[in-house]
C-alpha cells in the first residue's frame, strides 16, 4: 500500500506542477458522457504552449458516445496486452473498427485516450469501493483496507498501469487540460475510509 500511495502521490505532484504552468486551469471533462451531452475536445494550434489551449464543445449523439467508448475500451485492451510502446492511434482505431480520422475526432493522441481511460477506470474503482466501504476497525485499519482494495483492483495489469502513468505525465496539452484539477486519488481513497470520522481539533 505504501508503494501504491507513493505512486499516486507522485502523479498528483506532477499534475500540481502542471497546474502552475497552466494557470488558466481549463480542462475538458468527459467522464460520464451521455447522449446529447456537451463534450470538450481539446485543440491547439501547432507550436502553441499548453496555456494556449482552448476547449471546443460539441454534443454527441448516442452513436458517437458508443464510438468514443469503443475507442477507450480498445486502448485499454491493447495497452493491457502489449504495453505503452506498442500502442498506436492507428492500432486503437483498428481495434475499435473505425477509421483513423474518426479517432482524431475524439482524441488528439494515444496519451489523450489513455489518460481518459485512466480517469474512467479510476472512477469505476472508486465507485466499487465506495459501494462497500470498510466500516469496522479504527481509522488506520479502515484506510489500509481501502488502499488494499484499490491495489487489488489495479493488480494483475502492470502494462496497463505503466501505460496510464506514462500517458498521464506525457507533455501532451490535451492531457494537461483533462487532468488539471482532477481530484487526488489518495484524497478520494482517504475520503472513503474516513469520510464519516470526526476528528478533534
Amino acid at each position: 500500500q505504501l508503494e501504491l500511495l507513493a505512486f499516486v502521490g507522485a502523479l498528483d505532484d506532477e499534475h500540481a506542477g502542471r497546474a502552475q504552468r497552466n494557470p488558466s486551469g481549463r480542462r475538458a471533462r468527459r467522464r460520464g458522457v451521455v447522449p446529447g451531452a456537451s463534450v470538450g475536445v481539446a485543440e491547439r494550434a501547432r507550436g502553441q504552449s499548453s496555456a494556449g489551449l482552448v476547449s471546443v464543445h460539441r454534443r454527441l449523439s448516442p452513436t458517437q458516445v458508443a464510438t468514443r467508448e469503443r475507442l477507450i475500451d480498445a486502448a485499454v485492451d491493447l495497452a493491457a496486452a502489449h504495453g505503452y510502446d506498442e500502442l498506436s492511434t492507428r492500432g486503437v482505431a483498428v481495434r475499435a473498427e473505425v477509421a483513423i480520422a474518426t479517432f482524431y475526432r475524439y482524441f488528439t493522441s494515444k496519451d489523450h485516450v489513455l489518460a481518459q481511460a485512466m480517469v474512467e477506470v479510476n472512477d469505476r474503482i472508486v465507485a466499487e469501493i465506495s459501494a462497500d466501504p470498510p466500516t469496522g476497525g479504527n481509522a488506520i485499519e479502515r484506510t489500509e483496507a481501502v488502499f488494499e482494495a484499490y491495489s487489488e483492483a489495479v493488480a494483475g495489469r502492470p502494462l496497463l498501469t505503466d501505460a496510464f502513468w506514462r500517458a498521464a505525465v506525457a507533455n501532451e496539452p490535451a492531457v494537461v487540460v483533462l487532468l488539471t484539477g482532477e481530484p487526488s486519488m489518495p484524497a478520494r481513497l482517504f475520503d472513503i475510509a474516513l469520510g464519516d470520522v470526526e476528528f478533534e481539533d
